[in-house]
């Protein structure tokens, strides 16, 4: 495309504020690219299942584009639910399992979709901190979601099956490190030493990779 008629573009998609570029995330290589909105690259990437269009750099752009993903995702969750015949109690509901974990990451700055897996395990162990969750609850929650999460349709597409097992890991690597201190294991110190542990939410696979 001529770069004058570029140029000209680029103001009047600011203008109206829309984000004039378009951030390909490629579903093979994980890689991201950022090219102009019209670029017919990026349009056949997507129209060929390569590429998915994924949060721009920008934060100003990106928050708006997490906040377009969220309407989205509640959108079809919403259809879905009125054409089932399910029933839930109000602790099973994924619905009521999402919007506190949404509400969690409004109070943090953080976006709950596209969710981010240590994100997840970070409001678990805070919640069974705050005993706001029992730890017999983590698949399910998991599971809640990864329903929304597969609804954005970025990868990764196993998000509740790995959730649920870093979260249970944290809180046993969490008991071990308890029991090395000599400290009682009181069913609220556990998910306590878990997020000092793990402030980020990132669990490793071995107790001995935990940095000292």
């Amino acid at each position: 495309m001529d770069e004058e008629f570029e140029a000209a573009l680029k103001p009047d998609y600011l203008a109206r504020g829309e984000n004039p570029e378009i951030t390909l995330l490629y579903l093979n290589t994980g890689q991201r690219l950022t090219v102009p909105r019209w670029s017919q690259e990026a349009k056949r990437a997507i129209a060929f299942g390569q590429a998915i269009e994924t949060a721009p750099s920008n934060p100003e752009f990106a928050a708006k584009w997490h906040a377009e993903m969220r309407s989205q995702v509640l959108e079809k969750w919403t259809k879905i639910e009125h054409s089932s015949s399910k029933r839930y109690l109000r602790h099973e509901d994924p619905y009521n399992i999402f919007m506190d974990f949404d509400r969690w990451c409004q109070e943090r700055g953080v976006p709950s979709l596209p969710a981010n897996e240590a994100t997840v395990v970070l409001w678990m162990l805070d919640r069974i901190a705050d005993d706001k969750m029992e730890v017999g609850h983590i698949s399910r929650n998991a599971l809640a979601i990864g329903k929304f999460h597969d609804l954005t349709g970025h990868p990764p597409r196993h998000l509740a099956d790995t959730v649920r097992k870093d979260a249970q890991r944290a809180l046993d690597f969490a008991k071990s490190a308890l029991r090395r201190e000599n400290v009682p294991l009181m069913h609220w110190r556990v998910p306590a030493k878990a997020l000092d542990m793990f402030p980020n939410g990132e669990v490793p696979r071995r107790f001995d990779d935990i940095a000292a």
